[in-house]
Formats: C-alpha cells, sequence, structure tokens
C-alpha cells in the first residue's frame, strides 16, 4: 500500500513538472513570435521612409530642432537612406 502511495505522488510530480514544461515551451513560442513580428514591422518601417521619406510633421520637427542649433535649412524631400546611415535631404 505504502509503494502505490509514493507511485501516485511520483506521476503527480511528474504531471506538474510536465505542465510546467509545457507553460514555459509557449510562453518562449509566444515571444518568439512577437520577435520575429517586431523585427518585421521595424524593417518595413525603415523601407517605408527610405523609399517614401519622413512624413511632413517629422520634417518639420527635425528643421525646427536645426533652426534652434543654428542651421538653416530648406529642402524638398528627406529620406531616410540605409546605406548612409542617416537622412538625406
Amino acid at each position: 500500500m505504502a509503494e502505490s502511495a509514493t507511485g501516485n505522488r511520483t506521476q503527480e510530480a511528474k504531471l506538474k513538472a510536465g505542465r510546467g514544461r509545457r507553460i514555459l515551451r509557449i510562453c518562449i513560442r509566444v515571444l518568439r513570435v512577437t520577435l520575429v513580428v517586431a523585427v518585421i514591422v521595424i524593417a518595413a518601417c525603415l523601407m517605408y521612409l527610405a523609399q517614401v521619406g519622413l512624413p511632413p510633421r517629422m520634417q518639420e520637427q527635425l528643421t525646427a530642432r536645426l533652426r534652434q542649433q543654428g542651421w538653416e535649412i530648406q529642402f524638398s524631400k528627406m529620406r531616410l537612406s540605409l546605406s548612409r546611415m542617416g537622412i538625406v535631404a
């Protein structure tokens, strides 16, 4: 009788350990998918900014900051350049 009680306890411990591992694997899978989606979204945003250019509101904010620092700038289009690692006017 003592052996069956000990056997039940070990089976319960195995089930709890298996449940914990399953939850851990699900959490890691969700984290991995979220990370991949975030990387894809960031890459798409960078490609959009490189092709289309910065939105007018961002251009205005950037020119305002540069004017505060003493720079006078005029441009027709401002876009992100991945090869030059910066903004090209």
